[in-house]
């Protein structure tokens, strides 16, 4: 056995080395010439607009795959491929695609494909937003908020695009308006944004206008009483026409439910020239309401004349 293995290793050595060189040889050449496939890591080169802030970045490195002779992928030193160079300077928001020619490889090497092949790209966009106060609770009895407002009335907010388009107004966290009889301001801050969207102020003033509850109410065919001068009788013979009146009230619901119709008078105030005068037209005006009521009279002025003799009877 030992001098079969020897034969076999020994005799002809020459030959059996060339033979062995030349089947190294022909192996590389239909190796190195077969193609295979590789994957690299990529870097991405990004051209950025002056003045404008990208919210959605675009990612920092891509796969490439390239194909090529199997000598050259093996000897293949990734930074010999150089970064791939995307211009956003005159785009706007949207998709970019990577194309295959925008890699440039060795040559000899071919691009199969890039991953990943497009991505998004969103800039910051600005939109001036009203500010809507949220007032929480009721005023106390009889009063209500007749006025709230905003400062300031807009915020400007930040954000992508598709964001601020559904943004129509800035809510206030709740401003306590519970049993408050006054006006009054305060400082509250806003309400989550949505995501992806900041605004340029943090707190907004309000002013809140509390006012008394108004209400109406209509007190019809009141009696026109005449008021002669002190000292001085009322005229007998003195016809008021119309002898009744409507009268209208106005003002805060806490003062009208303190009124009393039969307390309610239309009052005309006599003077000595009206105990004279065969006509004159006199002003009505009202007694007996609570402070802080208003009175309208309809007819707001009666005439006044002597009874005639036939009417006196």
């Amino acid at each position: 056995m030992r001098d079969l293995l020897r034969r076999a290793f020994i005799e002809n050595a020459p030959l059996k080395g060339v033979a062995m060189i030349l089947a190294i040889t022909l192996f590389i050449l239909v190796r190195g010439d077969k193609e295979t496939e590789r994957s690299v890591r990529v870097p991405l080169a990004v051209m950025r607009p002056e003045g404008r802030v990208l919210v959605a970045n675009p990612p920092g490195e891509v796969e490439v795959t390239l194909r090529g002779p199997w000598t050259r992928i093996k000897r293949l030193n990734p930074k010999d491929v150089d970064p791939i160079v995307v211009d956003l300077t005159k785009i706007d928001d949207g998709e970019v695609t990577l194309e295959e020619s925008m890699v440039h490889v060795p040559a000899g090497l071919k691009v199969m494909s890039v991953k990943p092949a497009r991505f998004a790209v969103a800039f910051e966009h600005v939109k001036k937003v009203p500010v809507v106060p949220e007032p929480a609770g009721a005023p106390a009895d009889g009063y209500v908020v007749s006025k709230i407002t905003a400062d300031p009335p807009v915020v400007a907010v930040h954000g992508q695009r598709s964001v601020l388009e559904g943004l129509h107004d800035l809510r206030t966290l709740p401003v306590p308006v519970a049993t408050k009889r006054v006006s009054f301001r305060a400082q509250v801050g806003l309400a989550q944004l949505p995501r992806g969207a900041t605004a340029e102020e943090d707190l907004i003033e309000v002013e809140v206008q509390i006012v008394e509850e108004a209400a109406a109410k209509t007190l019809g065919s009141v009696p026109v009483e005449t008021r002669p001068p002190e000292g001085v009788p009322r005229p007998p013979n003195l016809e008021v026409i119309p002898a009744k009146v409507e009268v209208v009230l106005r003002g805060g619901a806490a003062a009208m439910r303190q009124v009393v119709p039969d307390e309610v008078k239309a009052i005309v105030e006599l003077h000595p020239e009206d105990m004279a005068a065969k006509q004159r037209r006199a002003r009505v005006t009202v007694e007996g309401l609570p402070e802080g009521l208003a009175a309208e009279v309809h007819p707001k002025e009666v005439v006044l004349r002597p009874k005639r003799a036939n009417e006196q009877q």
